[in-house]
């Protein structure tokens, strides 16, 4: 900015005498350019009369610059160029939401999944712990059934030696008696009362064997 080449009216507008002061690092070639001196070669802390000769020049440049600046801010290369970037920014926006919408549906499937495995293994792992608890339950009233058994069998067991004690011990004889026949009283042939002997015997056994 120190470098740039400026212009200010040195005197107040309407007198007799205007005085533009310019200064800046370009300021004699400037002036050079618009006036009867050429200032590159004059020597410095002078003065020198001429005349303002190329004002309509520069003004007609100014107008054509301007001209230029205005056809560029809504000419149809920069209309055109101002839809394109529309366009582009519209198609981006369209691309962005699509691209959202998709990322939002993959993140709800994504969570639905997770909510769906996460239910099922709750559900696995609850009915896990509710057969585990039946299981226990059943184990444990196996066990008291099985004492209980082991309570019955010891009762049976006393209680069988307790007959055991108290059934009087019985041998098995054969009367002389039992050797004839009960109606005519006559002697049984030998195969009858061998026969005989071992269905006493038999019998004895049935009713009066040891327990």
């Amino acid at each position: 900015m120190n470098n740039d080449t400026i212009c200010a009216l040195a005197t107040a507008p309407g007198g007799a005498l205007g005085i533009v002061r310019v200064s800046g690092s370009n300021a004699l070639a400037i002036v050079s350019t618009i006036s009867s001196v050429s200032c590159d070669t004059v020597p410095a802390n002078t003065i020198h009369y001429g005349h303002i000769v190329e004002c309509d020049a520069v003004s007609q440049q100014l107008k054509d610059l301007e001209e230029k600046i205005t056809s560029i801010k809504i000419g149809d290369g920069a209309d055109l160029k101002r839809k394109q970037v529309h366009k582009m920014i519209d198609d981006l926006s369209r691309t962005k939401k699509d691209i959202e919408d998709k990322l939002s549906q993959k993140v709800f499937e994504a969570k639905k999944t997770k909510n769906d495995i996460v239910s099922n293994l709750s559900l696995k792992f609850n009915e896990h712990v509710t057969n585990q608890l039946l299981m226990e339950q059943t184990i444990e009233a196996d066990k008291k059934m099985i004492e209980r058994c082991k309570q019955s069998i010891k009762e049976c067991d006393e209680e069988l030696e307790r007959l055991r004690l108290a059934w009087p011990t019985r041998k098995f004889e054969f009367d002389s008696q039992m050797s004839v026949c009960p109606t005519c009283g006559q002697p049984l042939p030998l195969e009858m009362l061998e026969e005989r002997k071992i269905r006493l015997r038999n019998n004895f056994i049935d009713r009066y064997a040891v327990i």
